[in-house]
């Protein structure tokens, strides 16, 4: 399912809204290229439509998580980054704590590790999240 499936999906379980300002919203993140912040989407979502309140931003950005639209990743000092995800493959993160920093990568030896994990617990992985935190080399 795409993400305006899975938005209308999401929306019509919760029982809310389809709103103009949601496919604003929606349209700005499958455009940005990698990671954003909740200020810059705003930015970029008010360039196109500008009734797009701070608070609404927010509540959108937080409403497409829980949906699964976009992925948040916690940078240093409690930054909050995002990027788009359905139609991205999976991957982790590697998070300087210096700079901010962020590396993108997979290993398939961590997913097997995960899954056997996983299997001996006799547990459902649904997803996961990934993220090493600590000094990039050129912080060092």
């Amino acid at each position: 399912m795409d993400s305006s499936g899975m938005l209308k999906s999401y929306i019509e379980k919760k029982g809310l809204k389809k709103t103009a300002e949601r496919s604003v919203v929606l349209d700005v993140i499958k455009k940005i290229q990698g990671h954003f912040d909740a200020e810059g989407l705003l930015s970029q979502a008010n360039k196109r439509n500008s009734k797009i309140s701070r608070a609404s931003a927010y509540r959108t950005i937080n409403l497409f998580v829980e949906a699964g639209i976009i992925k948040e990743s916690l940078l240093r000092g409690g930054r909050k980054v995002y990027e788009y995800g359905p139609e991205k493959t999976h991957h982790d993160h590697m998070i300087c704590e210096k700079c901010g920093r962020l590396i993108e990568f997979s290993d398939t030896m961590i997913e097997k590790h995960q899954r056997s994990i996983c299997k001996r617990h006799k547990f459902q992985m649904t997803g996961h999240k990934l993220e090493i935190k600590g000094i990039c080399s050129s912080c060092r």
